[in-house]
């Protein structure tokens, strides 16, 4: 949280970062980019950018940071920095050197192909320098992201699928995610319209808003209003005997007006029978073609 008028200390870590603002409004600067947000917008900052936070509204600043942060603790690799140097590369040089072609000194010490499948053997100094993948923290406003949820409300209730937008990376390519390390989404839960349990790997957390409903999650009902965090993770119930069918147990039912949800997690994923892997065998399909437009 920031008062009016406080900023953060300049800060960078090699941990990935899925900001979202839950109350007042204000800016961040990160990796050379000003981000102007306001309430419910969310965005990105990528590994070892520099950042600080600033509240130069009327109201306290309240903002929710997903990280991965304790993996790096736990595997003893976490590098935190406070106060980095000022001259940090912001993402437009980056972007420049790139282009320009400074990269990896390929045309010295190329790759090697090995074998008739493809694989090829990385020099070194290839490993240590390799070309740039700019990874840009990325703005997704709350106005623009409403907008498009709730022309999903218009599908009819034999809609079978999802209403709800993955806030994609580009960078992150097949894995859909925000950052290389998080999947999140925005869900539109119309009137009326109950969500089916639904088989799930779902390990993350739910913040619900603006109005108030129930869930069922492993058997368990919970009550829920706006701007509850429900740590939704049947995922851990994996060490338990017949996983998939444990699965089956998460129902969402809205209240008397629109819902929405903000979802994060490091691991998302639907298990439907039979299970496929998503982006190297053909993927699932909805029903939207014969839903109503």
């Amino acid at each position: 949280m920031l008062k009016p008028g406080e900023e953060s200390a300049a800060f960078r870590h090699n941990a990935t970062e899925v900001n979202f603002c839950i109350g007042g409004s204000g800016h961040t600067l990160v990796a050379g980019k000003r981000i102007a947000f306001a309430q419910y917008d969310v965005w990105n900052h990528p590994s070892y950018a520099p950042y600080r936070h600033v509240n130069d509204g009327k109201d306290l600043q309240v903002r929710i940071t997903y990280s991965n942060v304790p993996l790096l603790q736990h595997m003893q690799v976490y590098l935190p920095e406070d106060e980095p140097a000022a001259e940090l590369h912001p993402v437009e040089d980056i972007e420049e050197k790139t282009r320009s072609g400074d990269s990896a000194p390929q045309e010295s010490y190329g790759m090697i192909r090995i074998g008739a499948d493809g694989g090829m053997l990385m020099p070194y100094e290839i490993l240590i320098n390799p070309d740039a993948v700019v990874s840009k923290p990325l703005h997704f406003p709350w106005k623009e992201v409403k907008r498009e949820l709730d022309k999903l409300e218009a599908l009819g209730k034999e809609y079978a699928g999802r209403r709800l937008y993955m806030m994609y990376n580009p960078v992150t390519g097949r894995t859909n995610g925000i950052t290389p390390n998080f999947f999140a989404t925005m869900t539109i839960r119309p009137p009326k319209i109950v969500r089916p349990a639904s088989p799930s790997c779902f390990r993350g957390d739910q913040l619900l808003f603006p109005r108030q409903g129930l869930s069922t999650v492993a058997g368990n009902r919970y009550e829920w209003a706006a701007g509850d965090l429900m740590l939704s993770a049947p995922g851990w119930a994996g060490a338990q005997p017949r996983f998939v069918r444990r699965l089956r147990v998460r129902a969402h039912r809205p209240g008397p007006t629109a819902q929405y949800l903000y979802g994060v997690a490091p691991l998302a994923g639907e298990l439907e029978e039979p299970a496929a892997l998503l982006g190297s065998e053909p993927g699932f399909e909805t029903n939207r073609g014969k839903a109503a437009a």
